[in-house]
């Protein structure tokens, strides 16, 4: 009959540390302690986990956009400008969708004249993407900026009002409307 050897205990995170090192310092801590018997050292080991850091993004932010549009987009047929005045107020909108600014201002952004950037609010008022609330404020649509049936975009809808937003649907191009 053999006999069995009793199992090997799995280390803990604090003795794996300790043995990386000793494996790397050698016997250095042992000279240091014998050389100076009343120096000590008491090593803790940190086993929390890190905490979860926050998505980034290239500009700090971000806007949820709708998948559905977002794949239709180009059924709108927006000129390349009103494609850059609604990227650039969707990217610059506020919390709540409010996009605050003036049309020259955009127009400097764009490298184009106000009348290109108002032609553009126009076109993308008409298709229920933005509209004027106030002078230099207009809503970005929070279906397209936060993405339909999110929490968020709810909490937005609620906000401006279902009824008022029932107007401001966006339509699909050729899509029948589910």
């Amino acid at each position: 009959m053999t006999e069995s050897t009793p199992g090997r205990r799995r280390k803990t995170p604090a003795q794996k540390v300790t043995n990386g090192l000793e494996d790397i310092l050698g016997d250095s801590l042992q000279k240091l302690h014998e050389a100076n018997p009343g120096f000590g050292f008491t090593l803790i080991a940190d086993t929390k986990k890190p905490k979860k850091r926050e998505a980034t993004t290239q500009g700090g932010s971000w806007a949820g956009i709708d998948k559905q549009l977002l794949r239709n987009i180009h059924l709108f047929e927006f000129s390349n400008k009103e494609r850059a005045v609604l990227d650039n107020m969707t990217a610059d909108a506020d919390r709540d969708g409010l996009w605050r600014g003036t049309q020259a201002a955009l127009a400097v952004t764009l490298q184009c004249n106000q009348t290109t950037v108002s032609r553009a609010i126009v076109r993308l008022d008409r298709k229920n993407f933005v509209w004027k609330v106030a002078r230099g404020t207009y809503q970005v649509n929070p279906t397209w900026a936060f993405g339909w049936g999110t929490d968020y975009s709810a909490k937005v809808i609620a906000k401006i009002g279902k009824d008022f937003m029932a107007k401001k649907v966006i339509n699909i191009p050729g899509k029948k409307a589910a």
